[in-house]
């Protein structure tokens, strides 16, 4: 096969990938053909029979499983390139070819939509699936370095882990659509340096970063056909948006009506996406930042990019299919993920203050209450729903302090130092030089 495409690339043509099926009889399927008395009878069984066998015809009609679009796969009789998808013009045109060349008149377009539907759906094919699954890799290692080597990124364990799970998901999504992917990896760097061309040359001709409202309708269908979206300006979504975002990217499935489907369907999300930013703080939501994977770019290698990107892919798709991890163990997130992200969360104006008001070693637990105290709010002034107290709460936990129930007297809930950072203070008070009330400062 390859040898009879080198040999039109020769002659200067393109081999055609449906070519016409010279030992079917053209009787035999004309045969089948339906007619009215002397006229072939205006029914869609005649259009199914014309769009299946006819020599022109066949092959011609598919459905794009990836992006969910009724597309033309090789040139059409009536003009259509292929790739072009099939539009209602089409179904008009079809009309007159069929009356012209066949003399099959058919008076109802939902005749014609109904046929091409049935015939394209007995083509189905996923292009991306096809991609990958031709790729051959060379067996040399590129997926744990290129974060560092083609995007300028700090060569580290973390942007090491960041770049392999990100390619293995890529292919993930495609061989195992609706697989649970709540991970979106965040470019860091300055304005025009390249990150958003970088994402495009790794997931080329399936790559958008075109703007959508999150939870709108079309959404749903604007990423269908994309396997890599970028949302661009993170830093730019407020709380509630990027909450928004949070739960939309890590939807496994997408409920809308395809163009050739009468009604709506759920189908699994083939999607992955990645962010870009210019800011070193962006993350704004106390939860749910695990979701984010913080990369820092440097000099990004867009043309070495485009000529490794077949190799990544195709090592993406060995690591999958050998079932590598696509994301962090419980002590890679803890030791090496959540720091990079709490780096970026845009500080609270309250931060500084309680951990200089907690920051005593004698001082094993305190509460909400306590510290609301000291920031200087007045407890009978508070918000009945408790969105201060929760503030506060999040500032503690993000300080590394826990909430524990405490049933003696009137405190029921308090948060207690840190362990470790309470075996620091024992350890310090044993030194010399410390008296028994243990006043060494003792680090978070």
């Amino acid at each position: 096969m390859q040898a009879f495409a080198r040999a039109h690339l020769v002659a200067g043509t393109a081999p055609d990938p449906f070519p016409a099926r010279a030992e079917v009889d053209d009787s035999a399927w004309r045969a089948r053909l339906i007619y009215a008395g002397r006229n072939l009878k205006d029914c869609r069984e005649n259009v199914i029979y014309v769009l299946r066998e006819h020599p022109d015809w066949r092959g011609v009609l598919g459905v794009d499983t990836f992006s969910k679009r009724l597309v033309v796969r090789r040139r059409s009789p009536i003009g259509q390139p292929a790739g072009e998808e099939w539009s209602a013009d089409a179904d008009t045109r079809l009309c007159l070819w069929l009356q012209e060349q066949e003399h099959l008149l058919i008076r109802s377009l939902d005749t014609i939509t109904q046929a091409v539907r049935h015939v394209a759906l007995l083509e189905q094919f996923h292009p991306v699936r096809e991609y990958l699954g031709g790729l051959q890799w060379d067996g040399r290692a590129r997926a744990d370095t290129w974060a560092a080597r083609l995007l300028g990124a700090p060569d580290t364990q973390y942007t090491r882990l960041v770049g392999r799970f990100f390619l293995i998901n890529l292919a993930r999504r495609i061989f195992e659509p609706g697989c649970i992917m709540r991970s979106v990896p965040v470019l860091e760097g300055a304005q025009e340096k390249g990150k958003s061309t970088a994402l495009r040359m790794l997931a080329r001709p399936w790559f958008s970063d075109t703007t959508f409202r999150v939870g709108d309708k079309d959404a749903f269908l604007q990423i269908q056909g994309v396997w890599l979206y970028e949302i661009s300006e993170l830093e730019s979504f407020n709380r509630a948006e990027a909450s928004a975002v949070k739960a939309f990217v890590s939807s496994t499935e997408d409920n809308f009506r395809a163009p050739y489907e009468r009604a709506n369907e759920r189908h699994a999300r083939q999607t992955c996406f990645a962010a870009t930013t210019n800011a070193s703080e962006y993350l704004k939501d106390w939860t749910g930042n695990t979701r984010f994977w913080p990369l820092e770019t440097g000099t990004i290698l867009i043309d070495e990019i485009a000529e490794d990107r077949d190799q990544l892919l195709a090592e993406a798709v060995a690591l999958y299919r050998q079932g590598e991890r696509a994301f962090p163990t419980q002590q890679q997130a803890a030791q090496l993920f959540e720091p990079e992200q709490r780096l970026r969360m845009i500080t609270h104006p309250w931060e500084e203050a309680i951990h200089d008001y907690c920051d005593t070693p004698w001082k094993t637990e305190v509460t909400a209450a306590q510290c609301l105290e000291h920031l200087g709010f007045k407890l009978d002034k508070l918000n009945p729903q408790g969105t201060e107290a929760q503030r506060v709460g999040n500032i503690l936990k993000g300080l590394g302090w826990k909430k524990k129930r405490q049933s003696e007297g009137r405190r029921l809930w308090v948060w207690k130092r840190p362990s470790e950072a309470v075996a620091a203070t024992s350890a310090a008070a044993r030194e010399p030089g410390c008296d028994d009330e243990g006043d060494a400062h003792v680090p978070f």
